[in-house]
């Protein structure tokens, strides 16, 4: 992503709050040249490889996980973002513009279909957002219906080598 130095921020503790709090992103990678994408829940992990983790899970009928395992990926954060009038300047020349916010996370993707770590990956993502519930609800891994959803998902992790 292009970034103009005036704006770049470059304080890793700013980047992984944004991330965190705009969780909802982008998953991008490729295979034989075709671009694939996916909308995902991520979760971070700040402290996890030597640059931080991302955190996922996806659906296995979604061929993008089997091409994507062992490769470089790219996920993109987003934010708020807007037009920018030039009529909002009071110096006459200017032109219109688009203002937004986002990080870009480069990394290995890994595939994880241990049923163990797929647990504690849905497990995670659930308590993230389950915390500001009034009663938050809690997965039963051993129910036959979680047995069966659990079985058609696939985790991966992201270890981030840039950001």
């Amino acid at each position: 992503m292009y970034t103009p130095k005036h704006y770049a921020v470059t304080d890793r503790p700013k980047m992984f709050d944004f991330m965190k709090d705009n969780s909802f992103g982008i998953l991008f990678s490729h295979t034989g040249g075709e671009p694939m994408a996916s909308h995902l829940p991520f979760m971070i992990d700040e402290n996890g490889g030597e640059q931080g983790l991302v955190l996922g899970h996806m659906a296995k009928a979604n061929n993008q996980w089997r091409y994507a395992d062992g490769q470089q990926v790219l996920v993109v954060f987003h934010g708020p973002h807007t037009y920018v009038s030039p009529t909002w300047y009071q110096e006459e020349e200017v032109v219109p513009t688009w203002n937004y916010v986002a990080v870009h996370a480069t990394g290995i993707f890994r595939a994880m279909e241990d049923r163990v770590e797929v647990e504690e990956s849905v497990g995670r993502l659930v308590d993230q957002h389950e915390a500001s519930q009034p009663k938050p609800w809690q997965p039963d891994f051993q129910s036959t219906y979680s047995d069966q959803m659990l079985k058609r998902i696939v985790a991966f992790q992201i270890e981030i080598t840039s950001l």
